[in-house]
This record gives C-alpha cells, structure tokens and sequence, in this order.
C-alpha cells in the first residue's frame, strides 16, 4: 500500500511516465538504469518495489521519487495535485497508514531486524566472517541493523505471526517439488529501508 490513498505505484508508473508496470520481474524502468536484465520486482499484493541490480526499492512515493529526482514535499504535492486527492487523503508518516495489513507488514518487518540483529550478537564465528570477509566493522553492523536468522530465530517468528504470514510476507517460499524452505534460513540479512527509515525488505546472503 502507498502513504498516498488509493494509489498505487502502478498508477503513478501509468499516469505520469507512461510505464505500464506488472506484477512480478520485469526491466528496470528507473533512470540512468544501465542493468540488461530483468532486475526490476513489482509486488502489487504489497504495492512495492525493488530494483536488485541498483539495490533500492520502496513504494509508489518512492518510484516517483526517483523517476524525477525530486524532493518527498514535491512528490506528495505533485501526485495530490494529479489524482485531485485532498489533504486528509494524505498519510505523511512513513508506512504507517489505516491499512491494518500494512501495518502488521511493517510491524513484522521491524520485528525481524530487531531480532536478527540481537541473534548476530551472540554469533562469534558469525562476526568474525563478516570483519574478515567482507570487511565490516561492529559500527557499520549496528548502522545498518545487520541480523542473523537461523531456526530458532524461524521458530520464534513462526509463533508470534504464524507460517501463513511468513509465506505471505516472503519468508518462506515453495519449492518445486511442492514442498517449503526456509528463505532466508542461516543467512545473514541486510534491511532495505523506506525514506522515513522504516525497514521495507530484506536481502539475505550465506555466510561461507
């Protein structure tokens, strides 16, 4: 869902720029984009998007955003303005709107990088990969909000939202053979975050 009621990152693509956006992997419609695959994910259930080649992503406020380079007051004026919405049609604080499901989206998010960064904690062998291979610093864990998810972590999650939560929030995915695993099991997982620092998604990479 977008901080701006009613619409979505689709009709911004559609109305100002043109660019008919699909569910799912499709190229990169951002400007100066150089990759020539289809690094460019929309998810219209959650009405957000990430380009994994240019490692950036958010909603439809965010789109614009970087589609014109402008700055947020601009894209909230330019997009109410547009879609003849009214004042009270605007949400300008971050994810948190009246959509409930939206909000036990961020909630769950918020709920993931506070946990995954205290189980990184405890993790020496964990740690000291990171410092070594690739060179970070206890400072730009924290920064960052760095985690660590195993399966007590997926355990943990599972009781507080349930596997069917997980799955819908991407957590857990389907396999081919018709079976289930564990998305980001014994990974380490870096948060991606809104332009109010609200953890929108996760990148996770193997520790070895």
């Amino acid at each position: 869902m977008n901080d701006i009621k009613g619409v979505t990152t689709a009709d911004i693509a559609r109305v100002f720029f043109g660019i008919d956006l699909k569910h799912g992997k499709q190229y990169c419609p951002l400007p100066g984009h150089t990759g020539k695959s289809a690094s460019f994910n929309y998810n219209s259930t959650k009405d957000l998007w990430f380009c994994h080649s240019e490692k950036i992503g958010g909603d439809g406020l965010e789109f614009y955003r970087w589609m014109t380079g402008k700055g947020m007051g601009s894209c909230f004026a330019d997009i109410k303005d547009r879609f003849g919405l009214d004042d009270s049609s605007l949400e300008q604080k971050g994810y948190y709107t009246k959509e409930p499901e939206m909000n036990l989206y961020i909630k769950f998010c918020e709920q993931v990088m506070q946990l995954a960064a205290e189980n990184l904690t405890g993790k020496n062998h964990i740690l000291n990969f990171a410092f070594e291979k690739w060179g970070f610093t206890k400072e730009i864990l924290q920064k960052y909000s760095v985690g660590y998810m195993d399966y007590s972590l997926y355990s943990k999650l599972e009781s507080l939202f349930g596997t069917a939560k997980l799955e819908e929030f991407g957590f857990i995915g389907n396999t081919k053979t018709g079976g289930k695993w564990k998305v980001f099991q014994d990974r380490v997982i870096f948060p991606y975050f809104n332009w109010s620092r609200r953890p929108i998604y996760f990148i996770g990479r193997e520790v070895k």
